[in-house]
């Protein structure tokens, strides 16, 4: 099987429990587990810091706080580490704050990303290991695009997915050309990066998927949903 990896990402990544059968002479993984470290990214100014990470659709953590416990993130004193998610329905952002109620009480969802972000503190880490498996019977729905953050999903793009570029996605998903779009934040610079589906920025080598990179995407004519393609 070969995979292709993204070359602009340094990280740990690993294959485990695999079991590869033949199906018309293409090696297809029935069963991938997923070993990844990704870095965290200080929180600072604006957008700095905001580490916004794709996870496996099955994984181990449950809760922000089960995030907050697996990553070693701050839980205690003023410099917490902070788990957020959003509701692509509702366009509203939910958070929770390693070490209390609000983290234990947020419920991860299958196929949506997280973001975390940590403050400078003594005990901050300065990487995560993320670990999961995916569940290829998980289909992925894009609501109509509204006001505001309506209709904007945090897709955690899989680890193995087949799409190489926005564009691969867009087109994988039956995004709508020109009018769909995918956004991506780059944690260290606070900048922001949009594609829309179908454009020359999409197809770009900025627009390459990396490992662990959340993509926030919209389509002004959902809802659509689609089953993400993997090797």
């Amino acid at each position: 099987m070969t995979i292709r990896l993204p070359q602009r990402l340094t990280l740990a990544f690993i294959f485990a429990a695999l079991a590869v059968t033949a199906a018309g002479g293409l090696a297809v993984a029935s069963n991938m587990a997923f070993r990844l470290r990704m870095p965290i990214v200080v929180a600072g100014a604006g957008q700095v810091g905001n580490n916004i990470f794709a996870l496996p659709f099955l994984n181990p953590y449950g809760t922000a706080a089960g995030l907050c416990s697996a990553w070693g993130l701050s839980s205690s004193g003023t410099a917490r580490g902070a788990i957020t998610t959003l509701n692509p329905i509702t366009g509203a952002f939910t958070q929770g704050v390693c070490g209390t109620p609000s983290a234990i009480s947020l419920t991860l969802v299958p196929g949506r990303c997280v973001q975390v972000r940590q403050p400078n503190a003594a005990t901050a880490p300065t990487s995560v290991l993320i670990v999961g498996s995916h569940d290829p019977s998980l289909a992925i729905t894009i609501p109509a695009a509204g006001n505001g953050q309506v209709g904007t999903v945090w897709y955690s793009v899989p680890y193995h997915a087949t799409a190489y570029t926005v564009n691969d996605l867009c087109l994988q998903a039956g995004m709508t050309p020109f009018v769909a779009s995918c956004t991506w934040l780059d944690a260290s610079s606070g900048m922001f990066h949009f594609a829309a589906c179908g454009s020359p920025q999409a197809k770009s080598q900025l627009a390459v998927i990396q490992l662990g990179q959340c993509l926030m995407c919209r389509e002004p004519n959902g809802p659509l949903t689609f089953t993400p393609q993997t090797y």
